[in-house]
């Protein structure tokens, strides 16, 4: 499911709740450079919702092949 209002820009704890794993976990992803694309506001990262569902769609494309 997707976000709710696809203006809304996400921290990275609520990333980390959408896909159901720790905080922990979605940091050491963003680290590696594995997670979804993030936007910087002055030092801080945000997520566009439209990014995340983009991002989990290509997951799971990829995990089927």
């Amino acid at each position: 499911s997707e976000p709710s209002d696809p203006e809304r820009l996400l921290t990275a704890q609520q990333v980390a709740e959408h896909l159901q794993i720790s905080d922990r976990t979605f940091e050491h992803m963003v680290s590696s450079g594995n997670a979804p694309p993030f936007i910087r506001i002055g030092r801080l990262r945000r997520w566009r919702p439209l990014d995340l569902s983009k991002w989990i769609r290509k997951q799971a494309a990829t995990t089927r092949r």
